[in-house]
This record gives C-alpha cells, structure tokens and sequence, in this order.
C-alpha cells in the first residue's frame, strides 16, 4: 500500500485542478474492467499474479450472484452490486464504493477467510462501510498521512487516523454475521483496536486498515479507462 499511496502523492490529487473538483461532483460509475485494472494497479501485479487476483474477484463476484439473499434486518441484497443483473449482453455498472468493497474483500479473503464468509460480511456491513467511504472521501489524503514526511524519513506510510475491520470467531450465536459463526466489526482507532484484543481472550481475528484505501483507489480509478468486452489487459 505504501507504493500506491505514494503515487497519489507525486501525481495529481483529485480534487486539485478544476477539472478534477468537478469530478468529485459527479455521481460517477465503472465498468467492471476499470474495477479490475484499478485493484491490479493497487496490488501492482501482473502477468500470473494478476491472473490470480482476477480470479478471486470473479469469485467474490460470483458467489455475491449466486448466494441468496437473507433478509436479515440491515443486510443489503448485495456485497459488491447496486442492483441485479443487466440483461443479456450487458455490462453491469459498479459504484466507487463497491470497487473499495471489492479491494479490500480481496486483503480479507488473502488472510484466509472464505471467499462465501467474505461476501456474508460484506453484505451485513454494507451501509456501515458504506458511510465510512463517503467520510473518508470528505476528507484529503493528507489528513490520514503525511506522504512526504515518510518518503523523506524512508519510514513506512502510516495512518494518523487509523481505521480497522476486524473480523473473528462470534463468542455468541446471536453475533453472527456468516453461518460458519464468524462475525466483525469497524473500530475507529488504535484504542479501539487495542480493547477488542484485550477482550478477545486468544480467539484468533484478521485486521485490515482501510483508510489509506479509498483515496489510492479513486487515485487509480481515475487513470484507467474501460476496456472494450472480452479485451485483456496485461
């Protein structure tokens, strides 16, 4: 991730031209192949890496098709969809939002959750991470790292103001968010983080950071263009 937000820092930031302010204002969707050759320019992969990454978001995309909906109360329809299917020869629309999804379901299902359980979480917590996409996009990337401070110290980029999902084995029944039992939560800062641990008596937990990701992924989303049905990009 480092690399990447690097790159939003020596290129130009949204938001930093005329032009780029007004895309901020439009209400803007993607073509599944902008999606995949965002995520791939995140994880900076190609050849058989890329093909493997591909493959896990056709699987996270598959199994959010396929699995039925629910209807828990707060559960949205779908993890990664705004709505079904288009018809025949047509190419579904992504928001900004489910290309985050995806990205950082793909950081989840890497740890070794199972890509059904990954989808079961997502769709729980979909207006959760929902609104914290919007709040992070309110804000810019400077407010959560300090970009050229870390590159002039060759130190690691840091959040200042960290935000984790983490996801582990429910204690009770009543808690869970997938039938295998697991269950997660959104902790706001490294305090938060701490106390679950603290409270978790050695149940075993995945943590992922998410607020460097929304703006390196608008970052990416913004230089890729869609390509024609069928057509690769290496």
């Amino acid at each position: 991730m480092n690399r990447e937000i690097s790159a939003c820092e020596s290129g130009s930031q949204p938001g930093s031209s005329a032009k780029q302010k007004a895309q901020h204002l439009r209400p803007t969707t993607y073509k599944r192949s902008q999606i995949e050759d965002a995520i791939c320019l995140l994880h900076s992969v190609r050849g058989t890496a890329r093909a493997k990454l591909l493959s896990r978001l056709k699987r996270l995309l598959d199994i959010d098709r396929q699995l039925p909906f629910t209807r828990k109360k707060g559960q949205a329809q779908y993890a990664f969809f705004s709505e079904d299917g288009p018809g025949t020869g047509q190419e579904a629309s992504f928001q900004e939002y489910e290309a985050f999804a995806l990205e950082v379901a793909t950081h989840i299902a890497a740890q070794g959750i199972p890509q059904t359980d990954v989808v079961e979480i997502f769709r729980a917590l979909r207006n959760q991470l929902q609104q914290l996409h919007r709040n992070i996009l309110e804000k810019p990337l400077e407010f959560y790292a300090d970009i050229k401070q870390a590159q002039r110290d060759r130190e690691p980029i840091m959040s200042a103001h960290p935000v984790f999902l983490v996801v582990y084995q429910a204690p009770r029944s009543d808690l869970f968010l997938t039938k295998s039992g697991l269950t997660a939560e959104v902790l706001l800062d490294g305090t938060s983080l701490w106390e679950h641990f603290s409270k978790a008596k050695g149940r075993t937990a995945t943590t992922t950071e998410l607020s460097l990701f929304p703006h390196a992924l608008r970052f990416r989303l913004n230089a890729v263009k869609p390509r024609k049905k069928g057509a690769s990009s290496r």
